[in-house]
């Protein structure tokens, strides 16, 4: 009787090391992802205008400017476009009167630079005449902008208050 138990005992014993003796394990990986997508804004809900004054007929080289933020996370590359009314890509824009029998207009230009050397427009680079910008290494700091606009001479013209409506769009 005690060699049956043994038996028993030895074939259990068996059928436990042979059931661990072919045990396999199997591994394998994934990974999480994320993409963090840059991101741009202008500072000011509204930019402050460009107020070239109050002139006689005949004045020439009128200027003036105004300034504006663009805050975009850390490094992002971006560029600036600037759109008069009348659609021009090359910067040139067109001031009509607020009087609506006044048919004259003044034409502008707007720049990048103080020298009024670098025209500012919406033409896409290479070879361009957009503003380009990098965000700050930070992610925290804007980068400030001024724009500059240039009336390069007066004819003999309606008195009336001229304005122009440019659009800021900025691409990253």
């Amino acid at each position: 009787m005690l060699s049956r138990k043994l038996m028993a005992f030895g074939i259990a014993y068996g059928v436990s090391l042979s059931g661990m003796a072919f045990a396999e394990t199997l591994t394998s990986d994934f990974n999480v992802l994320m993409v963090v997508k840059p991101k741009c804004s202008l500072m000011e809900t509204t930019i402050g205008d460009i107020n070239l004054a109050e002139h006689e007929a005949g004045a020439a080289n009128i200027k003036g400017s105004t300034q504006f933020a663009v805050l975009c996370t850390k490094t992002t590359p971006y560029a600036i476009s600037l759109t008069p009314s009348n659609a021009s890509s090359s910067g040139q824009g067109t001031l009509r009167g607020a009087n609506q029998a006044n048919t004259e207009t003044i034409s502008y230009s707007l720049y990048k630079d103080a020298a009024m050397s670098e025209v500012w427009g919406n033409q896409a680079d290479p070879g361009g005449n957009q503003q380009a910008g990098t965000g700050n290494p930070d992610g925290t700091t804007s980068v400030n902008h001024t724009v500059y606009a240039k009336v390069p001479v007066l004819g003999n013209l309606f008195p009336d208050t001229y304005k122009d409506r440019v659009t800021v769009t900025i691409t990253y």
